[in-house]
């Protein structure tokens, strides 16, 4: 029986028993390790942090594995952060021989962080509460922890600050690279913190703006990009780059011939190329990639942005969300199956290299699948 999915929250009762819902969105992270979260709350792992390029499910080293779990993130650049269904975190350090166990998130009081709705992980870790501001917990070498200081670390939870007074608030989402972080606010700016060429010697959150000093505005989605670019969607679907190392300028993504793309939904950015490059879903479902940002707008358009392909002559097509990484990237497509493609360097969590889609395996053989029977939160 084909059942209709249903994310909404606070619908009726009625309505509820009429469309049962899943657990959890079906969502994908990658760096050094892959994750996958399933509709029924339970994670998926793969990857060099693991051993082992087919996905099982996620265990630390006692054997525990998670349910209810409704959001995931890396939690650096090995481990995996969860949303559980409470709105706790829940952090595992590494997958395979690098695993420990479990660990609750705590904020600098000594408190469970709650009221979690996203996080982002890469060089640290940074999440977003349902009241809008945003917290993260990390290395704090270029004052990445957005706190007026800089140098040590925290492992404890400290929420990033605009000045030594104010706190980043009203954030939609935020983006974890290596050394900076970059928040979207709900009224379509985008904020920076730690490590930036264009705003040296500042540790608090700074809005971005463009290389005449305007800020940048109207922004729908942001990915990183790596080496001091991130990418976005504006509202009105274009794609775009901006560079914080050469005075901030924002730059159109383009097609061989020069034509700017549009109509996206979904950006983020990975290193596979050794440079900071670009991954997007287009509305048709299709997906985009580029290489070296801002490079690519060079005279000679010399890395235009191109289709990813699952051989030759077909291109990888129906897909809901990408998720970029240090050598691979991948694709969660419409009917649930997990995509995956990169350069090969990152050894056994990549099963083919260069621009060629192929499926995520199991264990059991079989492609892993994100979409199971529908069932409700208790």
């Amino acid at each position: 029986m084909k059942v209709k999915r249903s994310f909404f929250i606070g619908i009726s009762s009625l309505l509820l028993n009429a469309m049962p819902t899943y657990a959890a969105p079906p969502q994908i992270v990658s760096a050094y390790i892959s994750a996958a979260l399933k509709s029924d709350g339970t994670i998926w792992a793969w990857g060099d942090s693991c051993g082992s390029n087919v996905a099982g499910q996620l265990k630390d080293s006692t054997n525990k594995s998670l349910s209810n779990v409704k959001g995931i993130s890396n939690s650096g650049y090995y481990g995996v952060l969860a949303i559980n269904g409470d709105g706790t975190l829940s952090s595992l350090s590494g997958c395979g021989k690098w695993k420990d166990t479990w660990q609750p998130v705590k904020d600098s009081a000594g408190k469970l962080v709650t009221n979690v709705v996203q996080a982002s992980g890469g060089g640290n870790t940074a999440f977003v509460k349902e009241d809008g501001t945003v917290w993260n917990f990390g290395g704090n070498d270029y004052g990445q922890l957005g706190t007026g200081q800089v140098g040590g670390s925290s492992a404890a939870a400290v929420q990033v600050k605009v000045s030594a007074t104010t706190f980043l608030t009203g954030v939609k989402s935020v983006r974890v690279g290596e050394i900076q972080s970059i928040a979207l606010k709900k009224d379509g700016t985008v904020w920076i913190w730690g490590y930036s060429w264009m705003y040296p010697g500042n540790y608090y959150a700074i809005q971005v703006k463009d290389n005449k000093g305007t800020p940048i505005t109207n922004v729908d989605s942001i990915g990183m990009g790596g080496q001091g670019v991130f990418h976005i969607i504006k509202n009105d679907g274009s794609l775009w780059a901006v560079d914080v190392r050469f005075g901030g300028g924002g730059y159109p993504i383009q097609y061989k011939n020069g034509t700017p793309l549009t109509d996206f939904t979904v950006v983020d950015g990975t290193d596979m190329y050794g440079c900071a490059a670009g991954i997007a879903v287009h509305s048709s479902g299709n997906v985009w990639q580029w290489a070296c940002s801002p490079m690519l707008y060079d005279a000679s358009n010399s890395y235009p942005a191109f289709q990813v392909k699952t051989d030759s002559s077909t291109y990888l097509a129906d897909v809901k969300t990408v998720a970029g990484t240090i050598y691979n990237t991948l694709a969660l497509k419409n009917d649930g199956t997990v995509w995956q493609w990169g350069t090969g360097k990152q050894g056994m969590s990549t099963p083919i290299g260069g621009h060629v889609a192929s499926q995520v395996m199991d264990m059991s053989g079989k492609p892993l699948r994100l979409i199971g029977d529908a069932v409700c939160y208790p």
